[in-house]
């Protein structure tokens, strides 16, 4: 593990040795998402660090120590835990899975600056119920992280952003209710940030830089640029690829894999992932349907 993600998930007494073991380990612009697909064996010791925790168990975990309280916890659950909260197994545990979000304390707490006008965030410590769009929201964190296609740290940078809201939307914390409604100003910014991504699906760029093309914080791009075009900037950049490649499958003789490169990605595989959850059909599929 590299030493940002370690300034994250902290040091020992924390056991490093499992932690290793989890089979995905993705981090961002001040975001970590571990997944085990194994199952890991947690001693009875606690630890803590300073950044924010986010447990989802995959499988029960009856034994769970956040901040002098136990918790039996499950699949369907996340778990908060704030900044140098103590936390851990108060028994052992064996075969154990989860995914585990750790976000940075300036990365979480800048988010809450700009939607409360404050930065400090206490969360209670109590399981809560994992809503689906913040579960399909970590999948694809993880997805766009190991694929790591051209334009992939705008993408998780976006994607933390959109987390990091989420969280705090479905968590109990002392924040007052998080305002999200979507923002319809700066039309002419956001159109210059719209041709940014159009021309920019096959290379590298960050959140900041497209913020910048539509003079605006990170975050308050985000919430506008949703207000403005019904997507996230994320949801938009992935249409701008796919929407090149069904151009090309349409009116050239390019194989797939020619069509993959061109359209910013680097993967056939992930391509045709991407393709077909957009499309309802495979590259090859959508070919032949829309050329017979």
């Amino acid at each position: 593990m590299d030493a940002s993600a370690l300034r994250l998930v902290g040091e020992p007494p924390f056991p490093q040795g499992e932690f290793e073991r989890l089979n995905t380990i993705v981090s961002g612009s001040g975001m970590l998402v571990a997944r085990s697909s194994v199952g890991l064996s947690l001693p009875k010791e606690t630890h803590s660090h300073g950044s924010y925790e986010f447990m989802c168990p995959l499988t029960r975990m009856p034994h769970t120590l956040v901040g002098g309280r136990v918790h039996s916890v499950g699949p369907g659950q996340v778990v908060p835990i704030s900044h140098n909260v103590e936390h851990g197994a108060s028994e052992a545990m064996t075969n154990v899975r989860l995914v585990a979000i750790n976000v940075g304390r300036g990365c979480l707490e800048e988010v809450v600056q700009v939607i409360c006008g404050r930065r400090n965030v206490v969360f209670h410590n109590g399981p809560a119920r994992l809503q689906l769009n913040l579960w399909h929201l970590l999948q694809d964190f993880v997805e766009e992280g190991v694929a790591r296609q051209p334009g992939y740290r705008f993408v998780l940078d976006t994607l933390t952003s959109l987390i990091v809201v989420a969280l705090l939307r479905q968590l109990d914390s002392d924040l007052p209710r998080i305002d999200v409604t979507p923002c319809h100003r700066e039309p002419k910014n956001i159109r210059r940030a719209m041709d940014f991504l159009q021309a920019s699906y096959d290379r590298e760029f960050s959140l900041d830089d497209v913020a910048a093309v539509a003079n605006l914080s990170p975050f308050h791009f985000i919430r506008v640029f949703r207000g403005h075009t019904g997507k996230t900037p994320y949801e938009y950049f992935l249409d701008v690829k796919i929407e090149r490649a069904c151009a090309l499958l349409r009116t050239s003789n390019l194989t797939i894999t020619e069509v993959c490169y061109l359209c910013g990605f680097n993967s056939p595989s992930h391509f045709a992932t991407v393709f077909k959850k957009r499309m309802g059909l495979s590259p090859t599929s959508y070919r032949n349907v829309v050329t017979s």
